[in-house]
């Protein structure tokens, strides 16, 4: 809907054997599982050629989407949500992606293990439309975003090494913990040498809210 869009794919490496038997049925009856980016449940569902589609706006003929999650039949995930930045005085700024994609991951690959999809799983994000964009690295709401601003991204897009999953993260920490050669990269991209969610001796560090 807005420029600034992030995409996931969680692959797993089964999707290159042999296709699992996917119970269509009881994904697309499930509004709590495989749901977009910073949403609780889906609004629409639709079973499709690819497998199942779930989207964040209730409306079926609306031609745009906040997000959506694309369940393919393979069992790859293809999770895209626009709308990441917010513009204040002209400037755009993204804040906490890194926690948002690791509680999107962990729940997505919770959701392939529900429906019968085993690790190992291969992870990959990309940014699309964030130039000039800061990021916020500020892990404490309460804390003024001006203190804790990036540099200014120089790219379009950025396109994040991919990370392999053996098993499934039972906790946030976990996954952040597997996942921090992506979000280094992330906030190399910003000017930092490290994510803003590891402490100096790489504990993960939740968000204060």
């Amino acid at each position: 809907m807005d420029r600034g869009t992030v995409i996931l794919h969680i692959v797993p490496l089964s999707a290159f054997d042999q296709s699992p038997a996917l119970p269509l049925l009881k994904i697309e009856r499930d509004f709590h599982s495989f749901v977009p980016i910073k949403s609780s449940t889906a609004n629409n569902v639709r079973i499709n050629f690819d497998g199942i589609l779930k989207t964040s706006n209730a409306d079926q003929r609306a031609t745009e989407q906040r997000a959506y999650v694309q369940l393919f039949r393979n069992g790859i995930i293809e999770t895209v949500t626009s709308t990441i930045m917010a513009v204040s005085s002209g400037s755009a700024m993204i804040s906490y992606l890194d926690d948002s994609l690791v509680h999107e991951v962990t729940r997505s690959m919770s959701d392939l293990a529900g429906v019968g999809v085993e690790p190992p799983y291969a992870l990959l994000v990309s940014l699309i439309g964030v130039s000039g964009a800061q990021f916020n690295f500020a892990r404490d709401p309460r804390v003024p975003s001006y203190d804790s601003l990036g540099n200014r991204l120089d790219r379009d897009q950025y396109h994040f090494d991919e990370v392999l999953f053996e098993t499934i993260p039972t906790s946030l920490e976990e996954c952040a913990r597997i996942m921090r050669p992506i979000l280094d990269q992330m906030a190399n991209a910003g000017g930092q040498a490290t994510s803003p969610i590891f402490d100096e001796h790489g504990r993960y560090i939740p968000l204060r809210r």
